[in-house]
């Protein structure tokens, strides 16, 4: 059911994306939503529900003549150890990358602090040395520039720059937010 749910999902935004980013937890039950893969051999049988429909949409964009969507993969929630299943998954990933057509970014850590972040809305790259918050430590910087090695794996192109007229034509377009209650 998930698989169908994020399909539709491609297919309705797709289209416009130039660049796709799919997180993917450390382990082979989340490499299921890419690829089935043969649990004695580790090789790929075949692409997935979630990847067919990825491909599906990259063949409409190019008959439209649209640029290639990007798309990158990269493994979310890393853990320090040096475990056998971390090996065995970054062997798939780069196999099923050259098979299906995606760059492979250097994912995220296993750290308390993005999850201590989130409950303020808060990312890494908001924190400042002496502006309140947390006190920085070493792992609070490794952490921060993962994010940034992230972004900078995106290749996004520079934001375009905002006329003051274009931020009234979006507020006027923006439904509001229904009260709270």
């Amino acid at each position: 059911m998930r698989a169908r749910a994020r399909s539709a999902a491609i297919s309705r935004t797709a289209p416009r994306a130039d660049t796709l980013l799919t997180p993917l937890n450390d382990s082979f039950i989340d490499l299921d939503l890419l690829a089935r893969i043969d649990p004695d051999t580790l090789r790929v049988v075949r692409p997935s529900i979630y990847a067919e429909a990825v491909w599906k949409q990259r063949q409409v964009r190019a008959l439209q003549g649209g640029r290639p969507v990007d798309w990158i993969v990269m493994r979310n929630r890393l853990s320090s150890l040096a475990a056998r299943n971390k090996r065995d998954m970054a062997a798939v990933i780069e196999t099923l990358a050259k098979r299906i057509g995606f760059r492979i970014a250097a994912g995220l850590s296993e750290r308390v602090i993005y999850k201590e972040l989130f409950l303020n809305g808060l990312t890494l790259l908001d924190l400042k040395r002496g502006g309140g918050g947390p006190t920085l430590t070493l792992s609070h910087v490794a952490a921060r520039q993962e994010v940034r090695d992230l972004v900078a794996a995106l290749n996004l192109p520079p934001p375009a720059v905002h006329r003051p007229e274009d931020a009234r034509a979006t507020a006027a377009s923006t439904p509001a937010l229904p009260p709270e209650g």
